[in-house]
């Protein structure tokens, strides 16, 4: 009995803590105009703390609520130089939902929502999206890069506050901000948020909490049953899994804290499917299910970059992983609706998965008379099975139209850059499983860059016309335009390799990439006249500023820096 009324009496004091908390929040919702139960704030901004002790911060880390307190009530203020009216926030809302949602349908906003209503209810959330959504100069864009990460750090790191909000936020800003190798602590902070608000586990898992410990406290001493996740939560924490498996695959990057398949995440597919409250959401499940294909594959395969064993010649196991894994990709994608397979990025990931399922066997020993004529076979089908896909992929992403091109979100473009080097790497290798010469022929790789890389050039232009957002390196240059020139440099760099005559009339003493070496540009590359006639090299540009692997196509993507692509 003396136990049960000392945990009584720490559960009374417990609440009246938490009262005491929600007295605090009520105060500074007065000052902020007020934080609806979606955003379920965790920790008060020492700004607004009463204690003397704490310091304020500075202006440029002002809360997010009080940001706009000296401006005019009708306007947002984000940086100086970046204010906008309610009537072109409600602009820039409905651009995010007609142009930007279809194509990462995680964070969703409803269509009768005005800008106004979301200022109240998640102010954070909606700059987040007039960041990505309305054009501004490079000057503004670096003043709001800072500013948002700033914001992030303050309030996740610093003041430790877990908000559904706040990954939201991060989600939007990565998916579409200029590429950034630095970006990647967002998306790892992203990770955090969602494990510390219990959003990769069931509401029901032991030691699970939204807040702290104080719920699960009340509810083993009086029976309280946790609310369960709402929609957003679950698409939140989806799209997390789907950014961060993304990197994780494509970039070889180690596994993140949501990097992980798990029951749950098929649990929370199918409640999403089953509720319905967005059509989106079933493009946002196959985008999901596409992604845990691609995951499982890539850690049962090998990898030259994190497994010793990845020369391994394809034997039987591997090559019935990639026949399985194909099949459930290809009945994944052909049952989905006309309304989901009319989506352009389904197919521009579908394609992507593809090269991504059959790229190891680039890396793999030839089979040699050891493993005999069947081994042979198996690694010339995967190899012949990758080029095939890297050849659609190249044809699909040409059909993005015009003015949605610069609206594509990151994943978009970062299976496009592996398809750039992987394509490469397929079409200059020198093996006795593969015929470079026939390779050529089916995939004319040269034309292919010169096609996408007018399509960039074309797609800056129609954003330029029609008052979109153009994202700038920090050079100036638009990144499309920058996509342009890098795509234009891989095509003469892949000409002067298949080119006979170098400046001068001397000949190339030249072979082709062989399996051992393909993830590096050190060895001279074969000639192959049949598709393009001889070009003069531009020395020494033409020659790739970084070897050919993963640094390589990830330096397509990044922003950051001086460039190195120059003419």
């Amino acid at each position: 009995m003396i136990v049960h009324w000392g945990l009584i009496w720490r559960v009374e004091k417990l609440e009246q803590k938490v009262d005491d908390l929600m007295s605090l929040l009520k105060g500074g919702q007065q000052l902020s105009g007020g934080i609806t139960q979606q955003s379920r704030p965790v920790s008060q901004e020492p700004a607004e703390s009463p204690f003397p002790s704490i310091a304020p911060r500075p202006p440029s880390l002002a809360p997010m609520d009080n940001v706009s307190v000296h401006a005019s009530s009708e306007c947002i203020d984000i940086v100086p130089g970046f204010r906008l009216t309610f009537e072109e926030a409600d602009g820039a809302l409905n651009v995010y939902q007609s142009l930007y949602t279809p194509y990462f349908p995680f964070v969703p906003v409803p269509v009768t929502m005005t800008a106004n209503e979301m200022h109240e209810r998640t102010p954070f959330l909606l700059r987040a999206i007039l960041l990505v959504t309305v054009s501004q100069s490079l000057s503004i864009q670096k003043a709001a890069q800072l500013w948002f990460r700033q914001q992030i750090a303050q309030r996740v790191v610093v003041d430790q506050e877990r908000r559904l909000e706040l990954l939201q936020a991060i989600l939007v800003f990565v998916a579409w901000w200029v590429y950034s190798s630095k970006l990647t602590y967002l998306l790892q902070l992203a990770g955090v948020i969602v494990v510390d608000l219990g959003l990769d586990k069931s509401p029901d898992s032991l030691g699970s909490s939204r807040l702290s410990f104080v719920p699960t406290a009340i509810r083993k001493v009086k029976g309280f049953i946790r609310e369960g996740h709402a929609p957003d939560d679950r698409r939140a924490m989806l799209g997390c899994f789907y950014l961060n498996s993304v990197v994780g695959t494509l970039f070889r990057r180690t596994r993140s804290l949501v990097y992980t398949y798990t029951p749950y995440l098929t649990y929370c597919c199918d409640k999403l499917l089953e509720i319905q409250e967005y059509d989106s959401d079933k493009f946002l499940v196959v985008l999901v299910r596409i992604q845990q294909l691609v995951m499982r594959v890539s850690d049962a395969l090998p990898s030259p970059e994190l497994n010793d064993n990845a020369g391994n010649s394809l034997d039987a196991p591997l090559h019935m992983i990639m026949a399985t894994a194909r099949n459930q990709l290809d009945a994944l994608v052909q049952n989905q609706p006309p309304k989901v397979g009319c989506n352009v990025l389904l197919w521009v990931h579908y394609y992507g998965a593809l090269m991504r399922l059959y790229e190891p066997a680039i890396h793999m020993r030839s089979s040699g008379s050891s493993s005999g004529p069947l081994g042979s076979i198996r690694r010339t089908e995967a190899l012949w099975a990758c080029l095939q896909a890297a050849r659609d992929f190249f044809t699909t992403y040409t059909t993005i139209p015009l003015d949605i091109i610069s609206s594509m979100p990151l994943v978009a473009t970062a299976y496009m850059s592996f398809a750039v080097v992987t394509s490469s790497m397929i079409l200059l290798l020198d093996d006795s499983d593969w015929d470079i010469h026939l390779a050529r022929k089916s995939f004319d790789f040269a034309a292919a860059c010169q096609s996408l890389g007018d399509r960039f050039r074309e797609g800056d232009q129609v954003a330029q016309s029609l008052g979109r957002r153009q994202k700038f390196e920090e050079n100036g240059k638009s990144v499309l335009d920058a996509y342009h020139m890098k795509i234009m440099w891989i095509r003469h760099w892949y000409i002067s390799k298949i080119s006979t005559v170098l400046p001068g009339g001397t000949t190339m003493d030249s072979r082709p990439l062989s399996s051992t070496t393909a993830g590096s540009t050190s060895q001279p590359m074969d000639v192959d006249q049949h598709q393009h006639q001889q070009l003069p090299l531009e020395d020494p540009s033409l020659f790739p500023p970084i070897n050919l692997d993963e640094e390589f196509w990830r330096a397509i993507l990044d922003n950051d820096g001086p460039s190195q692509w120059a003419a």
